[in-house]
């Protein structure tokens, strides 16, 4: 009999194990299938489990979804072994949603992205796709950043990516609100969008091969191109001089940024570099006709639907020009003779020398200065 009830308690031990992240099983609310083999089921701890085989149904509609009316509740999402695909945004509405766990049979992971409060993310070991650590998703190998918890908070505001990571995917940070700072490790060689709106500050080791940072701002290492702008950084802004090229999606969403001064030694800014950026106005610190030999990418991409850099378009630029007011010539005073009278003298008076013509005075070297608006300026408003 004792036997029997060790055998029991072992078989509950192992049982609640299985749970995602020590939940506890609690009483069932509701369920149904949500795939041809696929089941649901939500308990009143707020789980959330999709068991079965193969994928799970996809929804135009959510309210068609099965779990729709009850979303508040779910709390933990567990994507049970055995399931492969979850296609579309099954899950964004799920607002007291915190933890997602992933089995080793999921190969879909694009419907995380919709899943605004999220604040940790567990992978199966055996998943041949995808890893996690401190809550973060990853690919397999660990080199590919792929999803930050949107709701995950951090020790001091700041992430720090570990030093094997080489690539930041798409939308990594784009829901993050609590990162301020994020330190790049030395193995990272390639730039890519940070989509972050609470960031302010990159930070980089002075030994990075490819990049360096000033005043916050991700630069290449030789400091010629401008990378990233932090999205949640306050403008105006003034690229540095000797800067040559602006980044594609360097002021990605810099809605704080406002207007942006443009040193005349820059020579190519490249395309949607300042995308969803809220630009007013660009002090450029050239003449118009520099401004024109700028290489500019206003084409469009993705049929059409990208790039085209409308924010330089719509923004007001005001460049720099060259004025100067000459000052006359002084006026000779016609009383004045070249030769002065001569009074009678016993001792011969040497002749004195003509008081020669007042010069005139040279014409200042034009200063110059920036011009927004009046007749005689350039400053004009691309449309």
């Amino acid at each position: 009999m004792k036997k029997r009830i060790l055998v029991l308690a072992l078989a509950l031990v192992m049982a609640l194990s299985l749970l995602p992240f020590g939940a506890s099983a609690g009483e069932i609310v509701d369920s149904g299938e949500c795939g041809e083999n696929v089941t649901w089921m939500l308990d009143n701890n707020g789980l959330l489990k999709i068991s079965g085989s193969g994928p799970m149904y996809y929804y135009s509609f959510i309210n068609d979804i099965p779990w729709y009316s009850n979303r508040k509740m779910v709390k933990t999402i567990s994507i049970e072994s055995g399931v492969t695909n979850i296609e579309g945004n099954p899950f964004g509405d799920c607002d007291s949603l915190t933890r997602v766990f992933i089995s080793s049979s999921l190969q879909d992971i694009d419907w995380l992205f919709s899943c605004k409060t999220v604040q940790e993310i567990e992978v199966e070991n055996e998943n041949p796709f995808y890893s996690s650590k401190n809550g973060v998703l990853f690919t397999k190998d660990g080199t590919g950043l792929i999803l930050c918890p949107p709701g995950k908070n951090w020790n001091n505001d700041t992430y720090v990516i570990p030093d094997n990571v080489e690539v930041i995917y798409s939308g990594a940070f784009r829901e993050c609100t609590s990162v301020k700072t994020i330190v790049i490790p030395d193995s990272m060689k390639e730039d890519y969008p940070y989509d972050c709106p609470s960031l302010i500050k990159f930070v980089v080791s002075s030994q990075h091969p490819s990049f360096c940072t000033k005043n916050g701002v991700l630069f290449t290492k030789n400091g010629k191109k401008i990378l990233s702008f932090p999205a949640s950084l306050q403008g105006p802004y003034s690229i540095p001089e000797g800067t040559t090229a602006i980044n594609y999606y360097a002021f990605f969403f810099c809605e704080n940024l406002g207007s942006v001064t443009i040193p005349k030694s820059v020579l190519t800014i490249e395309s949607m570099a300042f995308e969803g950026s809220h630009l007013t106005d660009i002090y450029y610190s050239g003449t118009e006709e520099e401004w024109s030999k700028i290489s500019i990418d206003y084409a469009l991409h993705d049929e059409g639907t990208t790039g085209g850099n409308w924010e330089i378009k719509a923004a007001t630029i005001h460049f720099q020009t060259e004025t100067s007011t000459a000052t006359p010539e002084p006026t000779i005073d016609p009383k004045v003779t070249s030769s002065p009278i001569i009074m009678p003298s016993t001792t011969p008076t040497p002749k004195p020398t003509a008081t020669p013509k007042p010069t005139a005075t040279p014409k200042p070297t034009p200063a110059a200065e920036f011009c927004s608006g009046g007749r005689d300026c350039p400053s004009r408003k691309f449309i």
